[in-house]
C-alpha cells in the first residue's frame, strides 16, 4: 500500500513538473517572458540590448572572395575592364551587402591598378595629349578633369574641336565612360580614376566609407599642385589642412584615415612649413637669398594662430611662428632643428639653407 502511494506521488510530481513548463513556454512565446527590453525601455541605458542578426541580411565575406576571383579573369590594362568591374559589384553587392565596404575597397583597388597599368599605354597616344592641351587652351581657370568641363561647354571652340577632332574626342570620351580621369602635371597629361564615377559606385557602403569617398571626391576635384607649383594660394591650403584633419577625427574609426588622409594630411603640412621648388616659402635659393618668409604664408600662420587653437598642428605651427620672430622672420637652423623634431624633414630646404652662409 505504501508503495501503491509512493507511486502516485511521483507520477503526481512529474505531472505537475509538465504543466509548469508548458505555462512558461507559453509565456515566452508570446512575449510576456523575454530576455530582451520591453521596446518602450528598449533605448534606456540600464536595459542591455541584444540584437540577433538577421538571417537576411548577406554575408559579404562570402562575396568578396568570388568577387576577387572574377576581377583576375579580367584584363588588367583595358579601361573596359573597369566598366565590367563595377557593373559586376553591383550587381553581386546590391541590396545592402556590401555594407562594411571590403567589395568597394577590392573594387576600388582594381580600378587604380588598372588606370596605373593604362597609364604607360596612354602616354604613346599623341593625339590624344595634344587633343587635351586643346581642350585645356580654351577652359579657363579650371584645373581638374578637362572632360568633365568640356561636356558643359557649347562655344565656338568647343564646336570646332567636336567637329574637327570627332575620332580623338570620341576616344577620350570612350575612356572617361569607363571611368578614366585625366590631370596635367610636369608637361604631361596623366591618368587618374574619374571621382563622379568612383562616386556612383559607392552609393551602396556604409554611411562612414560614403563620407569618405564624397570627402575624397570633393577635394580631390582640382589638382592643387603641378609642375613642382602650388595651385592654391597659402591660406586655401591652412583651410585644407584643417578640413583633412577634422574629417580624420571625425571618421578615426575608418581604415582609409590611417592609409590615405593621414600620409596625404603629413604631406600638406610639410608643404605649408617648407613650399615647393616653384612656390618657395623662403627667399632662399643656392648661394643667394635673405631667407625670408613669404609674407602671404607669414600671414596664413598668424591667421592658423588665431582661428585653429584647437588644431593637433597647433603647436607645430606655433613653434615655427616663435622661431621665425625670433630671427627676424627669416628660415634658420634653430628651424630646421625644430620641424625635424616633429618629423617634418626637408633635407632640399636644409642644403639651400646651409649653401646660402
Amino acid at each position: 500500500m505504501v508503495r501503491k502511494k509512493f507511486l502516485v506521488s511521483i507520477v503526481l510530481f512529474i505531472v505537475l513538473v509538465l504543466l509548469t513548463l508548458c505555462f512558461y513556454n507559453k509565456k515566452l512565446d508570446s512575449g510576456m517572458l523575454s530576455f530582451y527590453p520591453h521596446p518602450k525601455t528598449a533605448h534606456s541605458p540600464q536595459n542591455l540590448v541584444l540584437t540577433p542578426v538577421s538571417e537576411n541580411i548577406p554575408q559579404v565575406d562570402t562575396k568578396v572572395p568570388a568577387y576577387e576571383k572574377y576581377l583576375q579573369t579580367l584584363n588588367p590594362i583595358s579601361p573596359e575592364s573597369i566598366l565590367a568591374a563595377r557593373n559586376n559589384y553591383l550587381t553581386e553587392f546590391e541590396n545592402g551587402a556590401d555594407l562594411h565596404g571590403e567589395g568597394f575597397r577590392t573594387f576600388r583597388k582594381f580600378y587604380e591598378n588598372v588606370v596605373q597599368e593604362f597609364d604607360y599605354v596612354f602616354h604613346k597616344d599623341r593625339d590624344s595629349q595634344v587633343l587635351l592641351n586643346e581642350l585645356s587652351r580654351i577652359i579657363k581657370n579650371y584645373n581638374g578633369d578637362p572632360l568633365d568641363k568640356f561636356a558643359e561647354m557649347h562655344t565656338a571652340d568647343a564646336e570646332k574641336i567636336r567637329s574637327q577632332s570627332a575620332i580623338a574626342l570620341r576616344k577620350l570620351e570612350e575612356y572617361h565612360r569607363c571611368g578614366i580621369g585625366f590631370y596635367y602635371g610636369e608637361g604631361e597629361w596623366y591618368l587618374q580614376m574619374n571621382l563622379d564615377f568612383l562616386l556612383a559606385t559607392a552609393s551602396g557602403v556604409s554611411a562612414a566609407l560614403l563620407d569618405y569617398i564624397k570627402f575624397y571626391v570633393t577635394e580631390h576635384r582640382e589638382t592643387i599642385a603641378g609642375d613642382a607649383s602650388l595651385g592654391i594660394t597659402w591660406e586655401e591650403l591652412r583651410r585644407r589642412i584643417i578640413r583633412f584633419e577634422k574629417f580624420a577625427e571625425s571618421h578615426a574609426q575608418l581604415p582609409e584615415i590611417q592609409n590615405e588622409v593621414n600620409p596625404e594630411l603629413h604631406e600638406l603640412v610639410s608643404v605649408y612649413l617648407y613650399g615647393l621648388d616653384n612656390t618657395r616659402a623662403y627667399n632662399l635659393y643656392y648661394g643667394e637669398g635673405d631667407g625670408l618668409i613669404d609674407q602671404s604664408l607669414k600671414t596664413s600662420y598668424e591667421i592658423f594662430l588665431k582661428k585653429n587653437k584647437n588644431s593637433g598642428f597647433y603647436p607645430l605651427i606655433n613653434g615655427v611662428y616663435a622661431i621665425l620672430e625670433k630671427h627676424e622672420f627669416r628660415i634658420s637652423p634653430e628651424q630646421l632643428t625644430f620641424m625635424f623634431s616633429q618629423d617634418y624633414e626637408d633635407v632640399a630646404v636644409a642644403r639651400l639653407l646651409e649653401s646660402g652662409k
